[in-house]
């Protein structure tokens, strides 16, 4: 009986539904947007009925910030050579995407919607916040006892990373030109694909494009559903170093960056690593993340 109640409800609520949805046919309009992914545009599609809405679209990041000058000093790498002198770092945030969402209106007179969808990401499995040197690193080479720069000498050394037994785990080095690149991604560790990361969203929002005015604000605010975090650096493993164009991408675990800044940075190693204590046991227990965003709706037909 509950069952025949449940279905006798549910018929009503989508006939009462249609009732009000009969009104002028197909709707459509566009949106720039700016918001936690970027800024964009949204093409919006109501077919017929008024209680639903389609939108797709597409964001990206256009800001690389550009940190401070910091000294790598006499930092040891393999095979008698150093990273030594000033360096800056570029940290770009990278979510570009495209995204297709359907908007739920539950009240006919209403603002508020729920929607949902998923993002796709445009560069397969990049980082959410992608890390560069802004120069080519610093490189030295020993030669009789001297040390002299080493532009041309990029991918024949590196900075070993260990483990706790002192066995090698991946070579951190640089590209042919002399970048370092390391990334915080959501999702599984980084890989070398170029196929789209697909991430569902759930949310809601205020804002109704094709109820009145031609022109109307929406709000969203949902999560999208990740997995994890992880930090990656680009590297090798030990046995493939010598063959330079087999670089992966590596998780940096907790332990990792702690044998990391003790080569690199003995003076500020505390500080980091308390910060880092604080991060890592949530980049395993987070598989969400925020998305907020705002769009300015232009009724096309």
């Amino acid at each position: 009986m509950k069952k025949i109640l449940t279905a006798i409800l549910s018929g009503a609520l989508f006939l009462s539904q249609a009732v009000y949805a009969q009104d002028n046919g197909i709707h459509i309009g566009v949106a720039p947007e700016l918001g936690l992914d970027g800024v964009g545009v949204d093409l919006a599609i109501q077919p017929y009925l008024s209680f639903l809405q389609v939108r797709a679209g597409f964001s990206f990041v256009p800001y690389t910030y550009k940190s401070k000058t910091f000294t790598l000093n006499e930092v040891k790498l393999m095979n008698n050579y150093r990273a030594n002198g000033d360096i800056s770092l570029n940290v770009h945030p990278n979510f570009d995407n495209i995204h297709l969402l359907v908007d739920y209106y539950p009240f006919s007179s209403g603002n508020f919607h729920i929607t949902a969808g998923g993002y796709f990401g445009l560069k397969g499995n990049d980082g959410l916040i992608n890390i560069s040197t802004a120069q080519p690193v610093p490189l030295e080479h020993q030669t009789g006892g001297s040390w002299a720069p080493a532009k041309n000498d990029y991918g024949k050394t590196g900075l070993e990373v260990k483990d706790s037994e002192g066995n090698q785990r991946y070579i951190i080095t640089t590209d042919t030109e002399g970048y370092l690149r390391a990334s915080l991604a959501m999702g599984k560790p980084l890989a070398n694909t170029k196929l789209p990361s697909v991430y569902p969203y759930l949310g809601i929002g205020f804002g109704r494009p094709f109820a009145g005015s031609r022109v109307s604000f929406n709000f969203d605010l949902g999560v999208i559903y990740c997995g994890n975090y992880t930090v990656n650096v680009m590297g090798y493993s030990p046995s493939k170093f010598e063959a330079y164009d087999e670089a992966h991408w590596y998780s940096v675990e907790r332990d990792d960056l702690a044998n990391i800044l003790e080569s690199v940075s003995q003076d500020n190693k505390d500080s980091v690593m308390g910060i880092a204590d604080k991060v890592y046991p949530w980049l395993n227990k987070l598989p969400i993340a925020p998305m907020m965003r705002f769009s300015l709706f232009i009724k096309i037909i």
